[in-house]
């Protein structure tokens, strides 16, 4: 398997934020031009047989290369979200393990507020 400085990048974010995450959310801030940054927060869109995130940019700046990382399915660009739009992921997810699945939604804008990027996303029982 081939490691990309992208791959390994997108890794560290999702492991940061998996280690903070206590609530509904997180992922690790990975950098601004202007310092202001935007607000990228994830909401689960869970239906019959898939699972996924929505994600929504509260501004003020344009989110960067929007990345959802799904363990253990890997990492999905999403590209970039203006400020007040809403981007959606969803992947198939035939089973429920009992086992609380997260997915992270991670920027190249720096995003202010970290603690709100993620979700659970277990398909419905």
């Amino acid at each position: 398997m081939r490691t990309t400085r992208r791959a390994i990048t997108i890794a560290t974010a999702a492991a940061a934020a998996l280690g903070t995450s206590l609530g509904a959310a997180a992922a690790a801030p990975t950098g601004s031009t202007s310092g202001l940054g935007a607000d990228l927060v994830a909401v689960s869109n869970k239906v019959s047989f898939s699972c996924g995130l929505n994600v929504t940019n509260n501004g003020p700046e344009t989110a960067r290369s929007v990345t959802v990382y799904s363990p253990p399915f890997g990492v999905h660009p999403i590209g970039d979200i203006a400020p007040g739009q809403t981007k959606s992921y969803t992947e198939l997810c035939f089973l429920n393990t009992g086992v609380p699945q997260r997915m992270y939604a991670v920027s190249a804008t720096f995003d202010p507020n970290y603690g709100n990027n993620s979700a659970q996303t277990n398909p419905p029982v």
